[in-house]
């Protein structure tokens, strides 16, 4: 699971580049493994098809009817996956009214912090270095 930030004009148009995005990373980085993938989704729905098919035409078979329906269910995601391939999908996509902005106090008290530290570390070094000297 991962987040992917776009900026765009407006939201509508920060929208539509997410999907942009994606559907770059789906067609262009993963096709071999959309390939793969779509050659064992359409072999396991043969194995279904056929099961399905033994279960409601022979009479002599015992079954277990919530089997069928979870055989029925899967072919309905297999075909439904297959319609529209993806390996990456969004799972939320969250549009924000306020633009995006640098945050200064807080590159600011990082700042503030790592040149604190810095100076007592160098402060310590060259303290260190006179004292190596001197002996």
């Amino acid at each position: 699971m991962g987040k992917i930030e776009v900026e765009g004009s407006s939201p509508e148009d920060a929208k539509r580049n997410i999907e942009l995005v994606i559907n770059i990373i789906n067609k262009e980085s993963f096709a071999e493994k959309l390939n793969e993938v779509r050659e064992r989704f359409n072999r396991r729905l043969t194995y279904i098809n056929k099961a399905i098919k033994d279960l409601t035409t022979r009479s002599n078979i015992i079954f277990d009817p919530s089997k069928l329906a979870d055989l029925m269910s899967e072919k309905e995601n297999i075909e439904k996956w297959l319609q529209n391939p993806q390996v990456i999908r969004p799972l939320d996509m969250i549009v924000s009214t306020k633009p995006v902005k640098p945050k200064p106090m807080l590159y600011t008290a990082v700042g503030f912090k790592s040149g604190i530290f810095l100076g007592v570390f160098l402060a310590l070094l060259k303290g260190e270095i006179k004292s190596r000297k001197l002996q």
